[in-house]
């Protein structure tokens, strides 16, 4: 070796110092190792004496340089680590020497090209070679030297520029990074975005995920020059991914010992990586949209609740003006319920009212609701007025035919319909608003119905597609009117009389209609049958004058043509046949509503003898004197009923009987009355040799048996004898009980007594005879002698319990 000169010393001086200083720091300061490249604590560093190179240059301060260097190299476990010196001046005396402690490297070693020199230079050549080639680079950096001769052990200078061009090349390209190195991403949950290297710098050797560098957890895969990164479910909405290489990758450290050189072992602790700024698009939108069924327009103020599946959770939404309702910030695949939950009028709820969406991240998912509006349905049904029913009054005009028209509330016709079997017609599908129904055509028969018929097709709820509101249209038959002035007539006078019976009756049904004539607006004997329901009709004078004879029947007839659509109306004297007077009208005319008037009359009476027979009734009920109608419950009376009967007319040999009907009155706990015949007389001869007779007729039937308060009246019956028990009735007398002459009722305070009245034994001409008295002689007698036994007998059994008595005390004394 050369000889030391005294700057040679004094650079050995401040290394030495320089180790001291390392050692006593490496005390105090540990060495942290990153995963992949880990330097044992310590080691022993070797080189071999035969393996000598000479390097030339001159140093940073232009002094000259000339050194023989060994290729060194750290042993240990088994390894053989190729290392650098990193103090030229500073000699290893023995080729092995052991002890050398690793410590953190100088400051002067301690940046990227030291590490990338120490560790790299083996990727441009793994031999010594090039391991001193990148010696002297290391020194060149470190140092500021300049060496540009190396000799190797067999005396060969090499060239070593290309080598150290290939080692920067290397280094080179281990700094290089992808083109989209700090590029910011936005890729959607679910999909995955591929980036490609356009500078193609060896995209596959950056082959690890830096510590704590993927805060988005996302998922990425190198294949090539392309990076593919995927978000996952469980992947955060933003982050930075950053890739490393992961070679050789370590803490590099310095190995010093007191008194000898200091040495390098080289790894990198700073690898090259690029960055991925993300934005991870996790979650999506709703849009729901409302429109109307039939246009398709929007319909805002709609409610939904869309409804989480995942977590339960419920958030509510309603239409805007565009009929949208946006609900912002689902998260992918996130499947949600839509239920919609109200809508304004006139709309009801969708029939599919609940549907189902998966959420696409970064996508607005649509919902379209489609939905009807509320619409109306009416029936109209038509009755006849008299009958309340679908049944015509008359079955003659069965009320087909008829048609309506459904109008709008400003009268515009939307729709005629002809009523069907049932008399019904129905429109459906009507915008909800006002309407009326109105007849247009009447059946035969009937007159027009003039009512508008209103019907108000009002909303009323989202869940009631139809509102249903029906109608009733009444319609009346074609009504007459016929009116007169009853006049009879003698040989002197004509004189409108009041009081005078008609009854005009229906030839189909037999009905009877009943007028009396009376003075009315100043006409004396007027009588009028207004409103007869279509129909054939005869009037006869029911209830005439005495001694006059009764105008002959009137007959009311009409018949409808077919082909000229009218009625024909006649007015006849049926006795005489001849035509009083002759209408005809067609059914349009009639169905206007107004009445047929059939005429106006004066019908004459001309007096006449009535050689007809005739019998009258008239009585008097009573307690025994004549007049007296009451009696005090449990009294001794009986009850009487004095009978006047006139007879005129009836032919010689004639017998008229009569017979008197007592009939009670019960009345119950609830106030109902029941009526019973509890008595008759029997049939009792008329003298006809008398036109009046007056008989009294005393009722054999005991009151007491009925319940207290019951009353009574009498009725009768006139007949005549047409064989021994052959009876015919001509005449009857209050048998509606409402004549009061015959009523005997019970009184509450009871009346005072009255002077027995005999029965007289003969009954002269005129009198009043008794009917179905008798006398009950010794009556008195028998009635003492029942009372003085009932005495006696009590007597007796007093005195024996009276003896009982006295003889129980004096045994018990």
């Amino acid at each position: 070796m050369k000889k030391i000169n005294f700057k040679k010393k004094a650079k050995y001086l401040f290394a030495s110092l320089v180790v001291l200083g390392q050692v006593v720091s490496s005390s105090v300061l540990p060495v942290v190792a990153n995963v992949g490249v880990i330097f044992p604590k310590e080691v022993t560093v070797e080189y071999d004496n035969n393996k000598m190179y000479v390097a030339k240059g001159t140093h940073a301060d232009g002094s000259a340089f000339d050194e023989r260097i060994p290729p060194l190299y750290a042993v240990y476990e088994g390894k053989r680590q190729p290392i650098f010196c990193i103090e030229p001046a500073v000699p290893i005396v023995n080729n092995v020497t052991p002890g050398y402690t690793s410590n953190p490297l100088p400051a002067f070693a301690n940046d990227q090209r030291s590490k990338f020199l120490t560790v790299l230079w083996k990727y441009a050549g793994n031999d010594e070679d090039t391991q001193q080639v990148a010696q002297l680079m290391l020194w060149e950096h470190q140092r500021g030297m300049t060496i540009n001769y190396l000799r190797r052990p067999d005396g060969v200078v090499m060239d070593i520029a290309p080598v150290k061009a290939k080692i920067n090349q290397i280094i080179a390209d281990y700094e290089k990074k992808p083109s989209f190195d700090g590029q910011k991403v936005t890729v959607k949950e679910g999909e995955s975005i591929t980036l490609t290297d356009i500078d193609n710098v060896g995209l596959e050797r950056f082959d690890t995920l830096m510590k704590n560098s993927n805060p988005a957890n996302v998922d990425w895969s190198i294949k090539g020059n392309k990076l593919t990164i995927t978000p996952n479910k469980n992947s955060n909405e933003n982050g930075t991914l950053v890739i490393g290489k992961s070679l050789d990758v370590g803490t590099p450290v310095a190995y010093s010992l007191a008194g000898s050189q200091q040495v390098m072992a080289g790894a990198i602790d700073d690898p090259n990586v690029f960055s991925v700024n993300l934005q991870v698009i996790k979650t999506g939108d709703i849009k729901v949209t409302k429109l109307d069924e039939g246009t398709g327009e929007p319909v805002p103020n709609t409610e939904f609740d869309l409804k989480n599946l995942s977590d339960g959770k419920t958030q509510k939404v309603k239409t805007d003006a565009k009929g949208e309702g946006l609900l912002k910030d689902v998260y992918d695949g996130t499947e949600v319920e839509i239920t919609e939950t109200f809508v304004p009028a006139p709309y009801v709820k969708a029939k599919n009212n609940t549907k189902k969406v998966t959420v696409k991240a970064g996508q607005v998912t649509p919902v379209e609701f489609r939905n009807e509006r509320a619409t109306g349905k009416s029936t109209l049904t038509k009755v006849d007025k008299t009958t309340e029913t679908d049944k015509p009054l008359n079955p003659n005009y069965p009320m087909t035919g008829a048609k309506y028209g459904w109008f709008k509330e400003d009268g515009t016709l939307l729709k005629e319909s002809t009523l069907d079997k049932n008399q019904t017609a129905t429109v459906e599908g009507q915008p909800l608003g006002n309407y009326y129904w109105k007849e247009t055509v009447a059946p035969v028969g009937y007159t027009l119905d003039p009512e508008k018929h209103v019907v108000e097709l009002t909303y009323k709820d989202q869940d009631t597609p139809v509102v249903v509101k029906d109608s009733k249209s009444n319609d009346d038959v074609i009504r007459m009117n016929i009116d007169w002035q009853k006049l009879i007539q003698n040989a002197t006078n004509e004189i409108f009389k009041n009081g005078v019976e008609f009854t005009a009756k229906n030839q189909r049904t037999g009905e009877e209609i009943v007028q009396t004539t009376a003075t009315v607006d100043g006409k004396k004997g007027y009588l009028k049958f207004s409103d007869l329901p279509l129909d054939d009709y005869v009037i006869t004078e029911t209830k005439g004058v005495e001694g006059y004879d009764p105008v002959d029947p009137i007959e009311i007839k009409h018949v409808y043509d077919k082909d000229t659509k009218s009625f024909t109306f006649t007015v006849t004297d049926q006795k005489s046949g001849n035509l009083l007077n002759e209408e005809t009208f067609t059914q349009e005319e009639l169905s206007k509503g107004e009445n047929v008037d059939l005429g106006t009359y004066t019908l004459k009476d001309k007096a006449t003898v009535n050689e007809e027979p005739s019998v009258g009734i008239s009585t008097q009920a009573h307690t025994g004197d004549g007049k007296t109608q009451t009696f005090t419950w449990g009294e001794d009376v009986k009850f009487y009923d004095d009978v006047t009967i006139t007879q005129k007319n009836f032919p010689e040999g004639t017998q008229l009987v009569y017979e008197t009907i007592q009939v009670a009155i019960y009345t119950d706990k609830e106030q109902k009355e029941t009526e019973k015949d509890v008595w008759s007389s029997g049939k009792l001869d008329v003298n006809m040799s008398d036109k009046e007779i007056t008989e009294r007729v005393m009722s054999e039937y005991d009151y007491q048996k009925d319940p207290k308060g019951t009353r009574y009246y009498f009725k009768e019956v006139v007949y005549i004898k047409k064989g021994d028990n052959e009876f015919e009735k001509i005449a009857e007398h209050n048998f509606d009980g409402k004549e009061k002459t015959q009523d005997i009722t019970p009184v509450a305070e009871p009346k005072k007594e009255t002077p027995k009245q005999e029965t007289p034994k003969e009954t002269p001409k005129g009198s009043l005879p008794y009917t179905g008295e008798e006398m009950m002689r010794g009556a008195s007698v028998l009635g003492l002698l029942l009372l003085l036994g009932v005495g006696g007998a009590m007597y007796l059994k007093r005195k024996k319990k009276t003896d009982l008595s006295e003889d129980q005390t004096k045994e018990n004394n």
